[in-house]
């Protein structure tokens, strides 16, 4: 009999709320509220979000505290390269959203390769000038990160365990695209909700052509000729009002 943990009993039973919490720690708790959150817990790596972001990202996204990042792959065997389905890696996450470059040093020096290109072939030296911390690019950290090329290219084939990619062409610079709900600053709303947040990264996109590629037009969509990215995503927000669930892959 497969003996389920806490976590994985409540998402069972359809308590989204916990998973919400859970992630919310990770992003923005200290590395004793981080522990004790997922002390005892399993198969914790298999979590992710609807847009295909575990924990580890979650936390490269947020967390202030090295620490917390090498807690999460030392003891609990958190994949420092993984990648979504667009290809932004932990180490992405780091660079373009967290202004303390510890974390993406943290993330280097357990092993993150700084080379991989995600579909729009940005690589993480390259959302340098996007990250909110003006001095990012002073830091050592900016140094690791140089490579003459793309370790990983767009067009490399996805190891066997990732989906393939769509054929649909994504919007440069978008962190989220917004296909079933409407584009709120860095995150997807509901189309009923009003909109209370400057301009962000979220991009508002267009139903896909092929209405077989659902599950993979999630994040990536076409877009109207008239509709261009903007800056400051931060991908650690819920989608307020809008579909948030975990999937156990």
């Amino acid at each position: 009999m497969r003996v389920l943990s806490f976590v994985g009993v409540l998402l069972a039973l359809g308590f989204a709320s916990a998973q919400v919490e859970l992630f919310g720690i990770i992003r923005d708790g200290s590395l004793a509220e981080v522990v004790v959150a997922l002390d005892g817990q399993s198969g914790l790596t298999r979590l992710v979000d609807e847009y295909e972001q575990d924990l580890l990202m979650y936390a490269a996204a947020g967390t202030s505290d090295p620490l917390v990042i090498r807690y999460l792959v030392s003891t609990h065997g958190f994949d420092v390269n993984r990648m979504t389905s667009q290809r932004w890696t932990p180490l992405m996450f780091a660079v373009r959203l967290n202004p303390e470059p510890l974390i993406a040093q943290a993330l280097i020096e357990l092993g993150a390769v700084v080379g991989t290109a995600n579909v729009s072939g940005e690589r993480a030296v390259d959302m340098i000038g996007l990250n909110p911390n003006p001095a990012y690019g002073s830091h050592p950290v900016a140094r690791l990160l140089t490579s003459v090329q793309p370790l990983v290219s767009p067009t490399a084939p996805l190891a066997p365990s990732q989906p393939a990619p769509p054929s649909q062409p994504t919007q440069s610079g978008c962190c989220r695209v917004c296909r079933t709900g409407k584009a709120c600053g860095d995150s997807c709303i509901s189309r009923n909700n009003n909109c209370n947040r400057g301009r962000g990264c979220a991009c508002q996109g267009v139903a896909p052509l092929n209405p077989l590629f659902i599950r993979e037009v999630r994040a990536v969509a076409s877009f109207d000729a008239g509709e261009v990215a903007v800056g400051g995503c931060d991908f650690t927000q819920i989608a307020l009002g809008g579909r948030y669930g975990a999937t156990v892959l």
